[in-house]
């Protein structure tokens, strides 16, 4: 725990040295470079030198692709590269994320060296989660504690709190989705003082104290920055900074996930949803989408322009207007981005500029989740599902964002013509073997298009590093998505709504938006997919079964996966252990997959214990109150 508190017995100018660029630069906001030696009466006097010391924490919005794939460490795809996380995690090795190995650990962790806490050129992805959240906690309440310092406005100081209240809980939050219920540290600890050991909490209790911080946060921040007089110093630059819509959506994903499963289990002993957390989150989020609808400040990107929610290839930021939380962008980002998103280049040139031995497979038996065009899913009887021709007739995202046999993926500037249509039949061009390309013969297509590669986008994984990945952390789909499973357990039916709401929505409304933006026509948020079939308006078991096959198609490779699956007690469940591919050939005159075989390509080794990510075994040796996770 002394690492955790006062790891490095930071100072106030290593917490300075944290705040380096976000949005361009921090630097407006100070009145003296952050690592000019700068005194504690200087750093909180005014808001522009307290909005600095802020800055650098923003940081700590990690992105889990800010590395090689963090965010899919659970059954939605395959990697033979075996330095990524989801290597080690497949094979059952949650030990991993406590390991220094090279760059492929960022997201859950990184370096346990503080140097890279410290130096303010490091990317903030050296950070990690663990170290990082710990270090953002303390920098929070560092803040809080010397609030009563700065000179300035009342919306100044409200921001200033409310921008503190929110890190510190988001850091709490984010460590507990990971390894568990923790100490809620929400005191400002003197790096010369005696250690206070604090004992680890339960999930809900800290839960609880979470709901404190951002109920008040949510009162603090504003709507939209630029509308704000303290806003004006970064005006038109502020469209990624904490608002309301940040506060509260955190709090309704951490409610959900207090009633869920896991969660509850490891609060009460009992392995099912608790509905008193479910009503919470249900109201909260359903407090976000009112607060989309009537401000107007929030909305559903356009189906025809989903693509720019993720990742731009010219290095202009994303669009945002359906994000409630955005992490910050890799300072650098290589060819370990794009390599893991397309690698159908293999036979020409340097692998490592084209990342062949990264590529991210789907995997095969993760892509059933995906339904029909006619909305119902491949395992019911009249879904239209033909194995003989498994691609056809398919939700609109598994067209857009499943990469199959014969797709488009370049444009025309390839060195060989052949590299323009996708070859994944067995023995095709881009088929994989050893060396890593489409192992499984289904890929993704979610983070990139046909001009994310460098024969298109000349530098796009060379130096230009003109590719931009970064997906939201919360964004308004997952919203509706996660107040459909928190009003339908906590109040009991898929028609149940939040009572006393002034506009209901009951949980298969909120799903129906979801699936209606899916193939929209250009520019449009509706006109999509059809409503849910009544076969899943009455029966919670049926439509839960189904909300889990929608959050895999809509959150795709959106690191939700992985908390999901151990949230609900199914990560070790045999339904999503198996890592597939399928073996076929493509008919000469239609190009449809024929002998098609599924096989086996590993099953993910998890069981109970790998519900919880394991704790630093030199920090649980501290002392007795800050006790291991079972089975580690």
């Amino acid at each position: 725990m002394k690492n955790m508190i006062n790891r490095a017995k930071f100072t106030v100018t290593v917490a300075l040295a944290a705040c380096f660029v976000f949005l361009g630069s921090c630097e407006e906001y100070l009145d003296k470079s952050p690592d000019a030696g700068m005194s504690e009466k200087e750093l909180f006097k005014n808001f522009k030198n307290f909005q600095g010391f802020i800055e650098g924490m923003y940081t700590h919005l990690i992105s889990p692709w800010n590395g090689n794939s963090i965010g899919v460490v659970g059954d939605e795809a395959y990697m033979q590269w075996y330095n990524p996380p989801i290597c080690y995690f497949h094979d059952g090795n949650y030990w991993a994320w406590n390991y220094d190995i090279g760059r492929n650990m960022f997201g859950i962790a990184r370096s346990k060296n503080p140097d890279y806490l410290l130096n303010p050129n490091a990317a903030a992805e050296y950070r990690g989660i663990w170290y990082g959240s710990w270090y953002c906690i303390y920098l929070a309440n560092k803040g809080l504690a010397n609030l009563d310092k700065m000179y300035g406005t009342e919306d100044e100081k409200k921001v200033i709190r409310g921008q503190l209240l929110f890190f510190r809980a988001y850091c709490h939050f984010n460590i507990m989705q990971y390894w568990g219920g923790m100490p809620y540290i929400d005191q400002f600890y003197e790096a010369s003082k005696p250690v206070v050991y604090l004992p680890r909490l339960k999930f809900q209790e800290c839960a609880d104290k979470i709901e404190q911080d951002l109920t008040e946060a949510f009162e603090l921040l504003p709507l939209d920055w630029d509308e704000e007089e303290y806003g004006s110093y970064t005006q038109g630059n502020n469209s990624r900074r904490l608002t309301k819509f940040s506060a509260l959506s955190v709090l309704g994903k951490c409610q959900l996930y207090a009633g869920s499963p896991l969660m509850n289990y490891e609060s009460t002993g009992e392995k099912s949803f608790d509905a008193e957390y479910c009503k919470k989150a249900a109201a909260t989020l359903k407090k976000v989408i009112d607060l989309a609808k009537s401000t107007g400040k929030k909305s559903l990107q356009p189906w025809s322009d989903i693509d720019r929610m993720f990742f731009t290839y010219d290095r202009t930021n994303t669009d945002v207007r359906e994000a409630c939380l955005v992490p910050i962008p890799a300072n650098t980002p290589t060819i370990g981005f794009t390599g893991v998103m397309y690698c159908m280049f293999s036979p020409q040139g340097n692998r490592n500029i084209y990342g062949c031995q990264f590529y991210l497979n789907l995997n095969y038996e993760f892509s059933k989740n995906f339904g029909m065009a006619n909305g119902l899913p491949i395992t019911e009887s009249d879904s239209g599902y033909d194995e003989a021709d498994p691609w056809s007739n398919r939700d609109p995202r598994f067209d857009k964002w499943v990469c199959k046999d014969g797709d488009l993926i370049t444009n025309t500037k390839t060195d060989n013509p052949l590299d323009q249509y996708a070859q994944f039949y067995t023995g095709g061009r881009h088929r994989g073997s050893a060396n890593s390309l489409v192992y499984t013969g289904i890929g993704t297509k979610k983070f990139w298009d046909t001009k994310c590669n460098p024969k298109d986008t000349p530098g796009i994984a060379t130096s230009g590093n003109l590719y931009l990945l970064n997906p939201p952390l919360i964004r308004l789909a997952d919203v509706y998505l996660m107040y459909a499973e928190a009003v339908s357990w906590g109040y009991g039916s898929p028609m149940s709504t939040v009572p006393g709401d002034s506009a209901p929505l009951t949980a298969v409304d909120a799903v129906n938006i979801v699936r209606d933006r899916a193939g929209a026509p250009d520019g449009a948020v509706t006109g999509g997919m059809p409503p849910l079939d009544a076969r899943y308006h009455n029966d919670q078991s049926k439509f839960f079964e189904l909300l889990i096959q929608e959050r895999a198609m809509e959150l795709l490779f959106e690191s939700q996966r992985f908390c999901d699956l151990r949230r609900w007690l199914r990560n070790s469940d045999s339904r999503y252990k198996a890592i597939t591919g399928i073996n076929f050939d493509r008919d000469p005159e239609t190009g449809k997959p024929v002998n098609m075989e599924e096989f086996l390509v590993k099953n993910r080794v998890v069981d109970d214990r790998h519900n919880w990510l394991p704790l630093p075994a030199d920090q649980v040796a501290l002392y007795e109150g800050f006790y291991q996770n079972p089975g580690w």
